[in-house]
């Protein structure tokens, strides 16, 4: 009886040994790659970082006056994974930082850390931009922004008044996990794509059979190493060049069709602070689309479109000047401001006084 239950146990012994390693049952490796807290604890008081899940993004506000370049951050990731660049390493936050985060079964997640100067606390909430024709015809344009909890842009409704008609439109914001803006939903369905490769941008329009608009499907964009946009191309000969000066503001663009550049435009800059600075997204409004069968005017429609360089400058236009190849002048714009506590304008009048803008912001330190 003893040594039928001595082979018993020896057996179960085996078994146990077949089906572990050294001992030990193995153990399946966690797929965890989170981040779970994002600061700058050296900072006084700690900064915190906001994380969004969704878009894989890191928003960082810092007081003004911190060096960007510089700064240390405390992160806190998923038991058992690892992350590059690491925690408690200085970077250099003045452009996006992407982390990946490995879990120990090897799935890799990248996060995009934004930081910011807290200087630029205001975010626009609405803009009327009021237009006046030579003919009498008065047009008038609200758009309304809205923005997730880190502060980053999702959506604007436009209203258009002409002519006793309004109508409206809305679109929007999609990012890649860097946070550059990838594509542009019109309610619709005008689609604008935007994929980047290298120092290319390409931006892809897709409109309904229904509409005809005055539009290139295609566009490519150049930028320069700090993302800068450099050319605007719709073909090899028709394009837009820009020229920046040593303050890394644009200063010049330059019209080119037929390969020959025939027209280019001067920009000078108030020390203010351009509310549109960080929204890649242009307008263009038609009072009408036309319909493709028949050639009948169907609907009116608001056009959100990529931006365009000149639109997000650091500073406001004070003026522009517009020169024939020769240098004679074309003609010029001034522009001026009122602004509230925060630096940002609330009122913009050009020198013709064709065109009035009224800002109101949300978020602002002096509100």
């Amino acid at each position: 009886m003893l040594r039928k239950l001595y082979w018993v146990i020896l057996s179960a012994g085996l078994l146990v040994l077949a089906c572990s390693k050294d001992g030990v049952s193995p153990q399946k490796q966690s797929g965890e790659n989170k981040m779970l807290s994002f600061a700058f604890a050296d900072l006084n008081p700690v900064v915190k970082g906001e994380i969004d899940t969704i878009s894989k993004t890191v928003n960082v506000w810092v007081p003004s006056g911190i060096d960007l370049k510089s700064l240390k951050p405390t992160i806190e990731i998923s038991s058992g994974a690892s992350i590059i660049p690491a925690s408690g390493v200085s970077q250099d936050f003045t452009n996006p930082v992407v982390y990946t985060i490995t879990a120990a079964n090897g799935n890799k997640q990248a996060i995009a850390v934004n930081v910011k100067s807290k200087q630029s606390t205001c975010l626009l909430a609405e803009a009327e931009i009021t237009e006046l024709y030579s003919d009498g015809m008065k047009r008038v344009n609200k758009f309304f922004y809205t923005y997730n909890a880190s502060n980053v842009l999702q959506k604007i409704k436009g209203v258009h008044s002409v002519e006793g008609k309004t109508y409206s439109d809305s679109v929007s914001l999609s990012y890649n996990e860097t946070g550059k803006l990838v594509k542009i939903t019109n309610s619709r369905e005008l689609m604008v794509d935007i994929t980047y490769t290298g120092n290319v941008a390409e931006i892809i329009r897709t409109f309904p059979e229904n509409f005809k608009l005055s539009l290139l499907n295609f566009t490519t964009y150049t930028l320069n190493n700090k993302g800068q946009v450099t050319k605007l191309e719709v073909s090899p000969s028709t394009y837009l060049r820009y020229e920046y000066n040593e303050k890394e503001q644009l200063e010049k663009t330059y019209l080119a069709n037929g390969a020959k550049e025939y027209l280019y435009r001067v920009f000078e800059y108030d020390d203010k602070k351009n509310p549109y600075k960080d929204i890649w997204v242009s307008t263009i409004t038609y009072t009408f689309s036309t319909d493709l069968l028949t050639g009948i005017p169907k609907q009116p429609v608001i056009f959100f479109d990529y931006g365009y360089p000149q639109e997000v400058q650091a500073n406001n236009w004070k003026k522009t000047t517009s020169y024939y190849e020769d240098g004679s002048i074309v003609g010029s714009t001034n522009y001026t401001y009122t602004y509230n506590a925060d630096g940002y304008p609330l009122t913009m009048t050009n020198s013709s006084g064709s065109v009035k803008t009224v800002m109101k912001y949300s978020n602002c330190s002096n509100n």
